[in-house]
């Protein structure tokens, strides 16, 4: 009884924030800065009389202020992941009803990062230079296929066919499987990597440092990147998979196809490529003239 927003804060920042996952890590110091502006503003409430209608009053003179919506949300999401560990792991918070619960989320676009064809050209000889070996032969096969990292590093012998030319990747996000059809160039760097398979070792990727498969290469790539000259701020081995979905659009392919390729259930995860289709859309059109 009596604890308020700020006392609630507190504890979060003293038990869980030190002990963040170090993946997590890069977004501490805005974290608590936006934890304290909340304080500020509600701290003084106590935390089971915070409202919905609290929440809202806020986040809508930050929109009328001309925050963008990613940045409200983000701002959102400092104090009500509090609420959640106070109202799953504290006696006093059992009761509390969260006031996050029912609260107006902002619609947010979503940045698309990608390499165009000719960025491509430019990085590949600083892949083939890098101290990680691994390093081109991932790039090369996460723009081919489309695939996350996680299914790219936990890929295994027995999931390529080679002579069908496919990949079947098994430890997907969704949970389910989905089979990749190979190109020329992804089927020839797997045939090479074939011939130099680590025994009693079934996966493609072998981290040499620990002989399982990698957690990413992020780092490697950021290093290949800035080596080419090539300034993509905010770049992750996620952007190659939208680099794949980004030149299959641009080629022609329609989201449909797009969709199929990466293993999505729905068109709605691929409509932030369609704008790379539109010239594809004025071919079909003129073809209907004909």
């Amino acid at each position: 009884h009596g604890i308020t927003v700020e006392f609630i804060v507190g504890q979060w920042q003293k038990l869980i924030y030190p002990n963040l996952r170090s993946s997590k890590k890069s977004n501490r110091s805005p974290l608590i800065g936006w934890q304290n502006l909340w304080v500020n503003l509600v701290g003084h409430k106590r935390a089971d009389e915070l409202t919905l209608f609290d929440v809202n009053e806020v986040t809508e003179k930050w929109k009328l202020e001309g925050l963008k919506g990613s940045t409200i949300n983000t701002r959102m999401v400092a104090l009500s992941r509090v609420f959640t560990w106070a109202m799953k792991t504290q006696r006093y918070a059992l009761e509390w009803r969260h006031p996050f619960k029912g609260a107006t989320w902002y619609e947010t676009q979503k940045k698309i990062i990608y390499l165009d064809p000719e960025e491509v050209e430019k990085l590949i000889p600083f892949l083939r230079e890098s101290e990680t070996k691994d390093l081109h032969d991932a790039v090369v096969m996460g723009i081919f296929t489309g695939c996350r990292s996680g299914e790219l590093f936990s890929l295994t012998w027995k999931d390529v066919d080679s002579k069908e030319g496919i990949v079947r990747l098994m430890e997907r996000k969704g949970g389910d499987n989905h089979a990749v059809n190979l190109g020329s160039q992804a089927l020839q760097i797997l045939r090479d990597r074939s011939k130099i398979r680590v025994l009693g070792n079934d996966l493609v990727f072998i981290n040499p440092r620990t002989q399982k498969a990698y957690g990413d290469l992020n780092e490697s790539l950021k290093n290949a990147l800035k080596k080419a000259g090539i300034n993509k701020p905010g770049f992750s081995w996620h952007c190659l998979r939208h680099t794949c979905a980004s030149q299959l659009a641009s080629l022609g392919f329609s989201l449909m196809e797009i969709a199929n390729h990466l293993g999505h259930r729905s068109l709605k995860s691929v409509e932030c490529y369609a704008h790379l289709a539109k010239d594809h859309n004025k071919i079909t059109a003129d073809a209907l003239d004909k």
